[in-house]
């Protein structure tokens, strides 16, 4: 006989039985005819074997003959239950972790403080909630091990529970110490992303993904380690149309409707944008050139083109653009500007909102906020077209201002990536804008102060933007007149003194570039091969492969050329005069260098140094070993060290006590002083970012650039305070480059003091607007690893990463 199939479907009095049941509903018709009590198909608990701890620390059953009192219940256990469902916060994967929650409960400074005390399933609550709980005094560390007041999980709504002392429940990760690496929301500083900038975090994901993103472990991962974990969900959300139509409206007369929140957008934009400018005041260029020109923008569509049709139709290209009139063009590239500047005002106004606790897992987005991130959405899919159509559209009609509107439009865009953290478009962005930079001028016509301005701005952010790229060894060549005038040994002829007509046919009248420097700036020699005559030299020796020590030639006669770096740095610039002294600089003055608080010289320093680290990358990985190289990287040492800022600008004037035999400075004025300051902690900065890229100097030989760059980087923050107490009306705005550099190269055993200095600088108000977290999480991986033994740098990181900043 076949085996008789068994099931679970009968009543539990047939069970019982081991009877066959019929399965009659509600009640079993068989226990009916044998006058028995029908049980019912419910699931039935039973009572499970009680396990203990014995005297040996094993885990042991406690029978029911030692639990006299157990009812037991015959019944079959085969039968899978399904078990209780928990919500993610709730689920702990071993013992381990779920010991270290129970635990919580054990220590007194978690539960004394609150009245109600809850962690994940599990929580505490008072006898009495109006009795007093006694408050025990504790030390730093106890207090520091404490779950922080941003780690305890509130929804919007539950902000109001602050007051009644009920917590909501919390992730289990926030609760546990820092060696947890199972959740991207744990307090850890290697492997995820640091607790203290998750929310930051999170906030880059909801500007790419939408403000109704759920987070999850997939998308965390990508925003930290894009090179390793795949984007799996798709970026193209669609954005609320409606957001404009809430600020600008036609009635049926025909007027146009402006919303009341339209009269404070310049203010608010105008404020974010000279947080970017490192000397912020009110006749900044900015102000003067560029906010006209948005406001003209503005009224154009506003006023003239958008009441043609009451929608905006007529400025989107559609959705397979194919030949597309040159007038839509503009207006489409006009349109992203005036959505990202909309988008701008409304981020500045969101920092003024109500400050809400998040859950882990969550983030807070108050309505200025969203509307923000959907501005920026409808911009930059706008932008992206032109990025990818760049070629194309570019061709032709080289007098219709297509570059200006484009270089604008990349600039903003920079700007509110940074406000939110988002660098997954910075790639394109700089290569189409130095593409920009590098084409030919027209020679019949006559760029305006407005393009100039422009495109020196994205020159500066560029070059500060290759400082932390790493390079492309595939479609990375060194440019031909680099390899004549400074490698000719790269095809193994080591004859450097020959083919001299090349030389001097490179810099021929018909490359030469109107320069916009002063004073010590115009040098119009053609080698390379020794620093200004306007500076001694200092005396260094280089040995290679056992040659000979030599120090290196003083020669008055051989001068560096006018430029080192790329085209764009020269181009479109005013004829000024040669100034035989260092000018002084005033706030009437509109140069950008002045904008950005810091002379062209320095500048074009750190574009030589960025070409010479990406030159020793590329010599490195094919294996070359240029002669010229040790010599060319011994000259640019040279210059960095002996740069003063007094050959440019004159700041201060030096009275000397013969007494003492001691120089006092005495500043020109705040302003001066500032500008001093901010120099000399970006100059340091420079040194520390040379000596570890190029020649990798002992940690030791670099500290005190690193402690000289804080100190003036403090000595600048707190002259804002002092200016802001006196009511002037200018500031100055650190640069997080610095910090980034420097912070990187602390030698934490015997300078650990800078590691919390370096902290305390960026948690000023000065660095509130841009959050900076990639560089921070940068910085405290970099200290992790340091603390293991490693020897890393930012970027070593940024390559293993596969990341990109923009600190300008």
């Amino acid at each position: 006989m076949p085996p008789r199939s068994r099931n679970f479907n009968g009543c539990w009095t047939c069970r019982i039985r081991k009877i066959k049941c019929d399965a009659t509903r509600p009640k079993c018709q068989r226990c009916q005819k044998a006058n028995l009590e029908c049980k019912g198909y419910k699931v039935v608990l039973a009572w499970a074997d009680v396990s203990t701890l014995d005297n040996d620390n094993k885990l042991t059953s406690l029978n029911a003959a030692k639990l006299p009192n157990r009812k037991y219940e015959r019944a079959s256990l085969r039968r899978n239950l399904e078990l209780v469902k928990f919500p993610k916060l709730m689920l702990y994967e071993t013992y381990d972790k779920l010991n270290q929650i129970v635990a919580q409960f054990d220590e007194t400074h978690s539960t004394v403080l609150r009245p109600c005390f809850i962690v994940g399933p599990f929580g505490v609550f008072p006898l009495e909630t109006s009795s007093q709980l006694p408050l025990i005094d504790h030390s730093p560390k106890d207090l520091n091990s404490l779950p922080q007041e941003s780690a305890l999980a509130h929804t919007p709504a539950e902000v109001l529970e602050k007051e009644t002392g009920f917590l909501s429940a919390v992730s289990v990760s926030e609760v546990l110490g820092s060696d947890l690496e199972s959740s991207i929301f744990s307090k850890t500083t290697n492997a995820y992303v640091h607790y203290k900038l998750l929310d930051y975090a999170k906030l880059t994901i909801l500007s790419i993904k939408g403000p109704r993103h759920k987070f999850n472990e997939q998308g965390m991962f990508h925003i930290l380690y894009p090179k390793f974990f795949p984007n799996v969900e798709s970026d193209n959300w669609r954005p609320n149309g409606r957001v404009l139509n809430e600020l600008f409206s036609q009635d049926s007369a025909g007027n146009i409707v402006i919303a009341p929140s339209m009269g404070s957008d310049f203010k608010f934009l105008l404020d974010s944008l000279l947080s970017s400018m490192r000397v912020a005041h009110n006749q900044n260029p900015w102000k003067s050139l560029v906010v006209p020109f948005i406001k003209q923008m503005f009224f154009e569509i506003i006023c003239e083109e958008y009441p043609e049709s009451n929608s905006w139709k007529n400025h989107l290209t559609g959705k397979t653009p194919t030949a597309i009139p040159r007038n839509l063009l503009l207006r489409n590239i006009k349109f992203s500007i005036f959505c990202m500047c909309l988008s701008i005002s409304w981020h500045e106004r969101s920092l003024s909102g109500l400050k809400v606790t998040n859950a882990v897992d969550s983030l807070f987005v108050n309505d200025e906020l969203k509307i923000s991130i959907e501005l920026r959405k409808i911009a930059i899919n706008i932008l992206n077209y032109h990025l990818d159509e760049y070629d194309g559209n570019s061709e032709y009609y080289p007098v219709d201002d297509y570059d200006t509107y484009f270089l604008l439009a990349l600039i903003l865009q920079v700007h509110i990536d940074n406000l939110f953290g988002v660098f997954e478009n910075y790639e394109l962005m700089y290569a189409i804008g130095d593409f920009i930079l590098k084409k030919p001028k027209s020679s019949r016509r006559h760029q305006s102060s407005l393009q100039r301005h422009l495109r020196h701005s994205f020159n500066i952010l560029n070059i500060l933007y290759e400082s932390t790229q790493t390079i492309n060894f595939f479609n990375y060549s060194i440019s031909g007149k680099d390899q004549r005038l400074k490698y000719l040994d790269l095809d193994e002829d080591y004859d450097l003194t020959k083919n001299d007509t090349n030389k001097e046919k490179d810099f021929s009248s018909d490359d030469s570039e109107e320069d916009f420097g002063s004073g010590d700036d115009d040098e119009s020699a053609v080698n390379v091969c020794a620093t200004s005559s306007t500076s001694q030299a200092l005396s260094f020796t280089v040995n290679f492969d056992g040659e000979k020590p030599r120090k290196s030639s003083n020669n008055n006669d051989l001068r560096q050329p006018k430029e080192l770096g790329f085209k764009s740095f020269q181009e479109g610039l005013p004829d000024k005069g040669s100034y035989p002294n260092p000018i002084i600089p005033t706030l009437e003055d509109g140069s950008i260098f002045l904008s950005y608080g810091l002379p062209k010289a320095l500048l074009q320093l750190v574009q030589e140094v960025v070409h010479l680290t990406n030159h020793k990358a590329v010599f490195k990985t094919r294996g070359l070993a240029p002669r010229n190289f040790p010599r060319i990287c011994a000259e640019i040492e040279d210059k960095i060290l002996n740069f003063n800022v007094e050959n440019h600008w004159k700041l201060y004037d030096n009275h000397y006590n013969p007494i003492t035999n001691v120089a006092t400075k005495f500043f020109i004025s705040d302003f001066h002083e500032g500008l001093f300051h901010n120099v000399i902690y970006f100059h340091n900065a420079l040194v520390v970012y040379f000596k570890r890229l190029i020649p990798e100097s002992p940690k030791q030989i670099y500290q005190p650039f690193i402690q000289a760059s804080f100190f003036h980087m403090e000595k600048l923050i707190a002259l804002n305070k002092t200016l802001k107490v006196k009511g002037i009306n200018y500031h100055f705005n650190p640069l997080f480059w610095p910090l980034l550099v420097c912070g990187c190269e602390i030698d934490l055993s015997t300078h650990g003091y800078l590691r919390e200095q370096c902290q305390k600088l960026w948690n000023e108000r000065c660095f509130k607007r841009f959050n900076y977290w990639r560089s921070k999480q940068i910085l405290f991986e970099v200290w992790h690893r340091r603390e293991q033994g490693e020897d890393t740098s930012f970027m070593d990181l940024i390559r293993e990463w596969g990341i990109v900043l923009s600190l300008g």
